[in-house]
Order: structure tokens, then sequence, then C-alpha cells
């Protein structure tokens, strides 16, 4: 008796990125800061951002060749690139990257509260928030695997 629906399951693309430690998702947000130039990213943006992150690079992925680790992110570029104008959120990107990281929740929340708190008034307006939500939610619904084609007749079953 298992659970047919409702189970999430990661797209193939997004494994290599999934429960990342702290460390990676700290080191990604400074990366950002540092290199990013607006809101939205293109493939080499986000892949100098990534693969500038020295300890992702370092721990997560030093047994990946710079070939391999180029497929990563242009795989991960692809899942988020939905409307393929060759643009992605980097918001909703790291929002989606923390939360399906490995850390704490208060840590999750406390990472996407800076993240969101444009004002950096340590409160979030009706605004920031709406937007926190949207991107949260399309974010991860990117990171998903396509559903599953299942009847009516099959979950009963």
């Amino acid at each position: 008796m298992g659970q047919k629906l409702g189970v999430p399951i990661l797209a193939p693309a997004a494994v290599p990125v999934a429960n990342l430690p702290k460390m990676a998702i700290d080191s990604i947000w400074t990366s950002y800061t540092l290199l990013g130039e607006g809101w939205g990213l293109d493939a080499v943006d986000m892949s100098t951002i990534l693969s500038e992150t020295e300890y992702l690079v370092q721990a997560v992925w030093q047994d990946k060749s710079p070939d391999e680790v180029s497929e990563i992110l242009a795989n991960v570029f692809a899942l988020f690139d939905t409307d393929k104008n060759g643009l992605i959120d980097a918001l909703e990107l790291f929002v989606s990257l923390a939360l399906m990281s490995a850390m704490t929740i208060e840590q999750k929340l406390d990472f996407i509260f800076t993240a969101y708190d444009f004002e950096g008034a340590k409160e979030m307006t009706l605004d920031e928030v709406t937007i926190l939500l949207r991107a949260c939610a399309s974010g991860l619904a990117k990171l998903g695997a396509p559903p599953l084609n299942i009847t009516a007749k099959e979950v009963d079953t």
C-alpha cells in the first residue's frame, strides 16, 4: 500500500544540486552578491556564479570534471528556463536550492527572509511575501519530475 500521487520526485537534472550543505548555499549567495548584476541570470551568469562557489566545486563536486560540471550547470539552467528566453529568476533559483538543501528549517527560513527582505527592514512587506511565495512554489515545481500519467483506477489499486 504505497502512495502513488503526492510523492515529490526530483527531475534527474536537479539531483546534483539537491541536499547541498549550508556552506554551499551561503557560498552561492556570496558569489551572487559579488558577481550578480541583476535579478535575471543568463546561462553564463549562472554558471559563473555557481562555478565561482569554491565550496560547491571543491567539496560537493570534487569528483567531477570541468565538462561534467558544465553539463550539470547547463541542465539546471534548462530546468529553470521554462519559457526558453535565455534568462532565469536568480532568487527563484537560489531559494529553490536552499529549500531542498540540507539546512535546518530555521536556516532555510533565515536565508529566504534575507533574500526577499529587499528593503533590509528586518520585516517583509506584503509584496515581498507575495513574490517570495510565488518564487518558492514556481522554483520547486521546476525541480520536480514531470507528473506521472496515472488513471483513477491505477490510484485505487
